[in-house]
């Protein structure tokens, strides 16, 4: 490669085809799997104790925010907020999501018993990210939603196993393994 530029330079046309070059990864492109954008119109469904459950968001702010109500077959409403111990949040003072943040939600079986933990994920369009895990918990024949994480970083979360892993505020890795019942920074 000539970075003078005062040498002509030749390209040999057994050279690998324009395809097979790795292309620069745009934002829209990121790869967030096993997480879905939520489009607040629909709700978040799983399976809990056998029923069908229904996360959306409150009626205040029916396309995002921090309010959230869990519905449950029988259509019983069980409202919960999703909250985080920082200085700093992906919602405003009315717990609408703030511009530049979109909300994205998973379903991650950390302690492989067959149901399912939601994993809900705000993430900005600079990788500042916030993170909320629930269980679903039969009580009394019904399901509620124990809050089991919150925790803020600057990627989005990598869920692998009984592992959440994210970079920290600080750009170092951090993970949190799920044992007996609770998440463990390790």
């Amino acid at each position: 490669y000539d970075l003078l530029g005062d040498k002509k330079v030749t390209v040999s046309k057994a050279s690998k085809p324009a395809a097979a070059v790795p292309e620069e990864t745009t934002e829209q492109e990121v790869n967030l799997e096993p997480f879905k954008k939520w489009n607040g119109e629909k709700p978040v469904v799983f399976t809990a104790a056998g029923t069908e459950q229904r996360v959306s968001f409150a009626k205040g702010n029916p396309l995002g925010g921090k309010s959230l109500v869990l519905k449950n077959s029988q259509n019983i409403e069980t409202p919960f907020d999703l909250v985080m111990d920082s200085e700093t949040s992906p919602f405003d003072e009315k717990g609408v999501l703030k511009e530049g943040f979109s909300l994205y939600h998973a379903q991650h079986d950390f302690d492989a018993n067959g149901t399912a933990e939601v994993v809900f994920m705000a993430l900005s369009q600079t990788f500042e990210s916030f993170v909320w895990v629930y269980s679903p918990i039969s009580e009394n024949g019904s399901v509620v939603l124990r809050p089991d994480l919150a925790i803020k970083g600057m990627s989005n979360a990598k869920l692998v196993d009984n592992t959440l892993k994210l970079l920290g505020d600080q750009g170092q890795s951090e993970t949190y393994a799920y044992l007996n019942q609770q998440f463990v920074k390790q």
